[in-house]
């Protein structure tokens, strides 16, 4: 019970922090000659300040334009961008389930521990200079505020936000002797005002002090492709082209079961078969829902390339079989014969050819149904056979039954002479392939007259009520047994053994029930110790049966029981036709697997890079554009499929410029524009514009207008990572509403001059970026800030 609470409990918690994330990236060549109003800088702030929390168990939406520096951060994430030349900074904190990875390792560059002339040279040399905002509420007791980082100190800039909005910019006060962090402020700042300070330093997280690093943390750890894996935008650049998708799924499942702790995230599945006949159909599959749900992280019943979710459900229904062998050698054939005798006293007569009988059929036996009893002879060892006056019925008929056992997929006919005295009729049995349940008249097949008085005979071939066809020919089509296949999925929650039963109601009221589980003791061939048998020789055309498909070879075996083992080494052939079967490709013949990258089209890739990334188990899976080149039934199987990924206690993240596409999944999202997070709301407020960035409010107008005969923009272009001025807020140019805030007395805009902080929506308060919960609303906009929106409302 501790276990279970425990892991629930896991589920509302963070599993990956990102605070402050600063990418710059440096130009190698300088272009000094350039338009008036169109110089660049060498420095381009690619991601700026970027704060997103991911909690367990969720879908997590990344939207933004292109360019905006969405698939760069979940790149840092894995160490998987080019540094050089540049600069990246920030915390990145990976939440084991017992322990806390530093992704960045900001603990290990202190920078107070850095000499002064290291300092004082890289300021000499302009290296390395990141540019930073800091925010801060004072008393009017209050004279100093401490700075997060050591600035340069001819870059200080201080700036005061009244009640009104204005923005004031101060006098540069240099920092206090005390510390070359803090820094004075003039005595007439009041608790009304916001203080802002914007100024520059010195960043020691430089490229090449940092890719080694990160890829030791990513190795040691396992957190790269296996803890966090990642379904990147384009499939062909990242697969290998010289394996085949075989070799590269399965080299990323052995390395996903090396250690015993992921024994927890082994997925296993099992191939579930039932055979019986065209009425036992449809099917109903019913489970314990609640004891499924005690011990497994996960469990799918996969029928027809549509899963169901047995945690939250508890049946399911097969509606139809289809009429294969499947390898079994025999099948059953019945031919119900009626009789109408004479009042003549001699005797009803049924002869036969036996030699001809026994080189066409396993098994004949003749059953006589009278009111008394039921006598039972075998055709194959005599010629004729004399009915006795008991065999008629109340009704004046005599009924018998014919049962073959036929060898599968065989044809043949055979004749049966009925006779008493001088009338006599010939009956013809057979097998024949296009034949069909009902009278065919192309075979001979016809309905004769049914006399109250005479001799008359024929086979019943239906019954509708009281209507009786009788036909002097019966011919079967070859196949009558029809099977139908699910395909069993599961986790473990626990490393411990676990069996299950799922039960198996036909339509014919026939029942069975399976068994399936996890061992440490079992194998992954038949195991009679555990009570799995081989019944595929015991399988005929009108037996009712099911079992689990656990051979390799064509001829497979069929078992009642499937006991699977707890260790990591089995299952790797069956768990890559199940991925693939997940992105509905189809390799039942075990074809595309042996294909190479450059031998499939760019849909299939996009899925093969999904499968790959599934492949892992990993805690979190970063899908970037998952559904690009993918038609809109994929894309729908894709969600589906996402869907089902969460419900195994799974975290996902989804990267995209398509805000309906992400809306159909998500559970919380984050707005990103020009390289930092402008906005984290949860789904429930996707739809309150009133309350939104004004960014978000466009994006969201853009998508609804895809979905009606217009369509919207945003005027204007995203900011240019190289620009010169970065100090305001980078939407200022293409904001509709910037012009809410009124003008300060010396003629400058907030917007423009200062880069917003992150503000609680709701209550207009800032907070620090690295206290963000992905729970509340938070919105990068000074429209937001407590005084300027309380006078917007007023």
């Amino acid at each position: 019970l501790v276990c279970l609470w425990n892991y629930d409990m896991s589920k509302n918690i963070s599993i990956l922090s990102i605070s402050g994330l600063t990418v710059v990236k440096k130009r190698k060549e300088l272009y000094p000659f350039h338009k008036k109003g169109k110089k660049k800088s060498n420095v381009g702030f690619l991601v700026r300040n970027m704060n997103i929390t991911i909690n367990r168990n969720r879908i997590h939406g990344i939207v933004g334009e292109s360019g905006s520096g969405k698939s760069l951060t979940m790149k840092c994430v894995l160490g998987l961008i080019d540094f050089s030349p540049g600069i990246i900074s920030g915390k990145i904190n990976y939440f084991d389930e017992h322990d806390r990875v530093e992704i960045l390792p900001i603990s290990e560059f202190k920078r107070n521990r850095l000499p002064w002339c290291s300092w004082i040279r890289a300021v000499l040399n302009n290296k390395n200079i990141q540019y930073k905002t800091e925010y801060f509420k004072v008393s009017q007791q209050e004279s100093f505020v401490e700075l997060s980082e050591i600035p340069i100190l001819d870059s200080i800039n201080v700036f005061l936000i009244d009640s009104l909005g204005h923005c004031i910019k101060t006098d540069y006060i240099p920092p206090s002797s005390l510390s070359v962090r803090l820094v004075k402020l003039k005595h007439d700042v009041d608790e009304n005002k916001i203080v802002v300070v914007s100024y520059k330093y010195v960043s020691h997280f430089s490229s090449h002090r940092l890719k080694g690093r990160l890829d030791k943390i990513q190795q040691s750890e396992r957190i790269r492709g296996n803890r966090i894996s990642m379904i990147l935008q384009d499939p062909q650049t990242f697969l290998n082209p010289f394996w085949s998708i075989d070799k590269q799924l399965k080299n990323i499942i052995r390395k996903q079961r090396t250690h015993l702790r992921d024994s927890l995230y082994i997925e296993r599945n099992f191939t579930l078969r039932v055979v019986g006949s065209e009425k036992d159909y449809p099917l109903k599959l019913t489970w314990d829902k609640e004891n499924i749900n005690r011990h497994l992280r996960h469990a799918d019943l996969w029928i027809e390339g549509k899963s169901h979710n047995m945690l939250s459900l508890s049946n399911v229904s097969i509606k139809e079989g289809s009429s294969h062998f499947w390898g079994i050698k025999k099948a059953g054939r019945q031919y119900s014969l009626l009789i109408h005798p004479s009042k003549d006293i001699n005797p009803v007569m049924l002869k036969w050819e036996r030699k001809e009988l026994n080189l066409k059929v396993l098994k004949a036996v003749l059953s006589i149904q009278s009111d008394r009893n039921v006598d039972n002879v075998d055709l194959l060892n005599c010629n004729s056979y004399s009915f006795k006056p008991e065999d008629v019925n109340n009704n004046g008929f005599i009924l018998a039954e014919i049962n073959l056992i036929i060898n599968s997929g065989h044809e043949f006919e055979q004749d049966f002479k009925v006779n008493q005295g001088s009338d006599e009729c010939t009956i013809v049995i057979g097998v024949k392939k296009g034949a069909t349940a009902g009278i065919d008249t192309s075979l001979g097949e016809e309905q004769i007259p049914t006399l109250d008085k005479g001799f008359y005979a024929g086979l019943k071939i239906n019954i509708e009520e009281k209507l009786f066809m009788l036909s002097h020919k019966d011919v079967r089509s070859p196949v009558d047994l029809y099977t139908a296949e699910a395909t069993l999925t599961i986790t473990p929650k626990f490393d411990q053994a676990y069996i299950g039963k799922i039960n198996i109601h036909s339509s014919s009221n026939r029942f069975r029930n399976v068994e399936f589980g996890l061992l440490s003791s079992a194998t992954n061939e038949e195991d009679e110790h555990l009570g799995e048998i081989d019944i595929s020789e015991t399988l005929q055309e009108g037996v009712f049966n099911t079992g689990f498909v656990i051979g390799r070879e064509d001829n497979e075996i069929l078992s009642p029981k499937d006991m699977r083992s707890l260790q990591a080494g089995v299952d790797i052939d069956k768990e890559v036709s199940a991925l693939l079967a997940k992105v509905d490709l189809n390799d039942e013949d075990k074809e595309f697997r042996r294909q190479y990258p450059d031998e499939i089209s760019g849909g299939q890739g996009q899925r093969v890079m999904i499968s790959l990334a599934m492949a892992a188990k990993p805690e979190i899976l970063i899908a970037d554009e998952p559904t690009t080149g993918l038609d809109v039934t994929k894309q729908a199987e894709v969600v589906q499929l996402f869907s089902q990924y969460k419900q195994q206690g799974r975290t996902i993240i989804i990267i995209s410029h398509d805000l309906n596409f992400v809306s159909h999944l998500a559970d919380y999202y984050t707005i990103i524009y020009a390289g930092t997070d402008v906005e984290h709301l949860p789904k429930k407020l996707i739809q309150s514009p009133n309350s939104m960035h004004p960014y978000t409010k466009q994006i969201l107008e853009i998508a609804k207008s895809e979905e009606k005969s217009g369509f919207s923009f945003i005027t204007g272009d995203v900011p240019d990572p190289y620009r010169v001025n970065v100090s305001g807020c980078p939407f200022e140019p293409r904001c509709s509403e910037k012009d809410k805030i009124s003008v300060s007395p010396d003629g400058g805009h907030i917007c423009k001059c200062l880069f917003p902080p992150m503000i609680k929506a709701d209550s207009g308060d800032i907070v620090k970026t690295e206290n963000l919960d992905a729970v509340d609303h938070f919105i990068r906009c000074w429209l937001y800030s407590n005084k300027i929106i309380n006078k917007i409302r007023a």
